[in-house]
């Protein structure tokens, strides 16, 4: 039996992939349709990129991805110290479609080698690679391979069939603390708050333009990142209100929106997005009142699962109730250049996790990163670039 792989990089030689990749899809990242508007409107992707492999010219498996020109962020902390321009592949989460079995991601790693090295490109990235999976156990023992950040948590939460489920799932002081937040803005702007949510291709527009004004004063904007209104978010989430899968959901004190939840679904998956809140009315806690509607709205509706994506944040260790570890991978090219960024981006991760550790033993991590937003959220910035490939970040 003869096992072979080959990078199509072009859209005509994907074509002919496309009933096998639509017949196998199953995360919204690789979604066949979500991936072309991706590729299509950023200006930094130089071609699409997805990996076939067959077994006597029938097609067992794809890999999904792209290249393209972009900076290697060496970064510690929020700081970016260094960001020199490189050419990369990103294989997307989700983008495993087909039938996979352990001898492939040997010979997928081997075949990566050999791909960068001719391509002339620096490095493959591969993100969200789950903790004891095949592709982790491969890429943990590739000499090239380099972890890209420590290990991370991703939650998921099993939706109960009805409101009052999930309610009697909180404790008795967690259930109390909910209820006082509504009680605290119905006191506070009686008759003048409330929620809308977006699901049309009409609104689609409407909703992405109150998230871009909410997120204009959150600290992600002082990061550079942050959902803003364009082509590309545009597109994307008229995409998925034509195919009844947008969710938007905006709070609005006295007619001006404060918070916005931006969630898709697929298949029986909730997808949390991306989030935002007016950073002047923090206290009232905007974002976890507008989640409790997202929660309340989808309890006994086809979706069992709601994922919470990237990170460890306190709402998802609060409204979690399983979670797995996952490891992003730079897998970089064996030439003199990409070997001399490796040691620079390997040398700061270290710092990066060996400095993370010790502010998580002294229990400072979540006041310094606070303190670190509101610096950011005051200083502001008008260097935004579009929201990544989330729900769950495919390596933007």
């Amino acid at each position: 039996m003869s096992i072979n792989l080959r990078a199509l990089t072009s859209f005509e030689e994907i074509a002919a992939v496309a009933d096998f990749w639509k017949a196998h899809q199953w995360h919204p990242n690789a979604d066949w349709d979500f991936y072309h508007v991706i590729v299509r409107t950023r200006s930094e992707i130089i071609s699409p990129c997805v990996i076939e492999i067959t077994e006597n010219n029938h097609l067992l498996a794809l890999v999904i991805g792209r290249i393209e020109s972009t900076k290697l962020s060496i970064r510690f902390g929020y700081a970016t110290l260094l960001a020199p321009q490189i050419r990369q592949l990103v294989l997307i989460d989700g983008g495993f479609i087909g039938e996979w079995s352990e001898r492939n991601y040997p010979l997928l790693s081997g075949f990566l080698n050999t791909f960068l090295r001719q391509k002339r490109l620096d490095c493959a990235l591969i993100s969200q690679v789950k903790t004891g999976s095949p592709l982790q156990l491969t890429l943990g023992t590739h000499r090239l391979a380099k972890t890209a950040s420590d290990i991370a948590l991703h939650w998921l939460m099993d939706l109960p069939a009805t409101w009052a489920e999930f309610l009697q799932s909180r404790s008795k002081k967690h259930r109390y603390w909910l209820k006082r937040l509504n009680n605290i803005l119905d006191k506070e702007f009686p008759g003048q708050w409330g929620t809308t949510l977006y699901t049309s291709i009409e609104d689609a527009s409407i909703f992405l333009k109150a998230a871009e004004k909410i997120a204009d004063t959150t600290y992600h904007r002082g990061l550079g990142v942050g959902i803003r209104y364009n082509k590309e978010n545009l597109d994307r989430m008229t995409l998925e209100a034509g195919r009844n899968q947008l969710r938007g959901y905006v709070l609005s004190i006295k007619g001006e929106p404060c918070a916005f939840w931006y969630c898709s679904t697929y298949g029986q998956t909730l997808h949390l997005c991306t989030t935002g809140y007016n950073s002047t009315l923090r206290s009232y806690e905007l974002g976890t009142v507008l989640l409790m509607k997202v929660f309340q709205d989808h309890c006994g509706s086809a979706v069992h699962t709601v994922d919470f994506g990237l990170g460890d944040a306190g709402y998802k260790q609060r409204f979690g109730t399983r979670n797995y570890t996952e490891h992003t991978y730079m897998l970089f090219s064996p030439s003199m250049r990409s070997q001399c960024l490796s040691a620079l981006f390997t040398l700061a991760a270290k710092a990066g996790i060996l400095s993370k550790r010790i502010l998580n033993k002294l229990k400072l991590t979540q006041t310094l990163k606070t303190l670190w937003r509101r610096k950011i959220s005051q200083n502001g910035s008008t260097d935004i670039t579009a929201l990544g490939d989330q729900p769950t970040n495919d390596g933007a």
